[in-house]
């Protein structure tokens, strides 16, 4: 009974797979962002006026669409030369591709941060901020450097835990990944480029 209801289980994600396009969880979080983005915008709509719409949309569509987006499309096929090689092709290694993504995530919380408190990051407010707070906004520049150096410093510690992990897996023997009948490779893998 339970091998027939797992079966029904797995058939029924892979029809919903098919029907929807991904897989339930996809479609959960679309769902929950968009009731995130409908509440910022009835919190935002409280107090409307039409210049302020204006100004939001004229931003979204010009400062990401026509400026942003191009710019870190470009820093990524950058990053992807610079690691995977001038023509890196329609395959990249794995362990490549780890460290792109190990690359990825640090630049692009770094620039998060920037891009939301750039203007104490600058001090481009600091008349002001003295006069709410008492404070001058100094500190921002070095706390904003040192989290991006922990961020960039957090990510090479655990690529280099995950390499040394499969180069320990590749000298104790195959992996239970390169074990398995589907995935098994013919030809043998060099150290620590085995997949963990």
């Amino acid at each position: 009974m339970r091998e027939r209801l797992k079966h029904l289980s797995v058939r029924g994600r892979a029809e919903f797979n098919s029907k929807y396009g991904s897989n339930p969880a996809h479609l959960i979080l679309l769902i929950i962002a968009a009731v995130v983005a409908g509440y910022a915008v009835i919190q935002w709509l409280h107090a409307p006026t039409p210049v302020r719409l204006l100004v939001w949309f004229a931003a979204a569509l010009i400062g990401h669409d026509l400026i942003a987006a191009p710019l870190y499309i470009g820093v990524d096929k950058l990053l992807i030369r610079a690691v995977a090689g001038a023509d890196p092709g329609p395959v990249i290694s794995r362990w490549r591709r780890a460290a792109i993504n190990h690359l990825r995530f640090p630049l692009f919380v770094s620039v998060v941060t920037f891009v939301m408190w750039y203007p104490l990051i600058l001090r481009r407010s600091d008349a002001a901020y003295f006069r709410a707070s008492g404070q001058h906004q100094d500190r921002y520049l070095g706390n904003w450097m040192l989290v991006v150096a922990g961020l960039f410093i957090g990510s090479l510690i655990i690529f280099l835990v995950r390499l040394a992990l499969a180069a320990g897996q590749s000298r104790t023997g195959a992996s239970p990944r390169e074990t398995t009948p589907l995935e098994s490779s013919p030809t043998p893998r060099e150290p620590g480029t085995s997949q963990p």
